[in-house]
């Protein structure tokens, strides 16, 4: 019962963040609309930032958990992007608000650990080093967070997956060139 009240609580938060502003969301917009006591609320969050924050967690954690079989960078990616496609005006909201590092850190490790699966899957048996493709996988992550970051920023009119789908392009070109230079040495 305490999840599916969470659950609640935090489905509720994001459809309000789809309508308005961080800022102007209030407690008693999120009790109202979800149906439950203040009293509740505050048994799970301690205001309105720490439930952004959990929410940005547990998406996160949902992101990460679904690193069973690594596809392609281009579906990861996609996966990735997901949860930001679908809800562009409560990203947009987040990004507008004094919580845009929140947002950023959210962005950055959640696409850490599955590029970084992503890369460590295909560099196997190579002579590439941990230590290479933990910094591949930290540029690849950085270039991923920057272009949605700046996608964001601009409003979120052009087609975020079209540009998923070349930064994976760019992605695997690179890292297929890694790899055949890596088992050649």
């Amino acid at each position: 019962m305490a999840l599916f009240t969470q659950k609640a609580i935090t489905d509720t938060f994001v459809g309000l963040l789809n309508e308005k502003r961080l800022d102007k969301i209030t407690v008693k917009d999120i009790v109202e609309k979800c149906g439950v006591s203040r009293k509740t609320f505050y048994y799970y969050f301690d205001d309105i930032y720490d439930l952004l924050e959990k929410s940005l967690e547990d998406l996160k954690r949902e992101s990460v958990s679904r690193i069973d079989d690594i596809d392609s960078f281009e579906a990861e990616l996609l996966n990735l992007a997901d949860f930001v496609i679908k809800n562009k005006k409560a990203v947009y909201h987040i990004y507008n608000s004094v919580s845009r590092e929140k947002l950023e850190d959210y962005l950055y490790e959640s696409a850490l650990p599955v590029i970084s699966k992503t890369i460590d899957a295909r560099l196997k048996g190579t002579t590439y080093s941990k230590e290479d493709a933990d910094i591949v996988s930290m540029v690849c992550t950085n270039a991923f967070t920057s272009c949605a970051l700046r996608w964001i920023k601009e409003g979120m009119t052009s087609d975020f997956e079209y540009i998923l789908k070349r930064i994976a392009a760019i992605f695997d070109g690179a890292l297929e060139s890694a790899a055949s230079k890596a088992k050649n040495q």
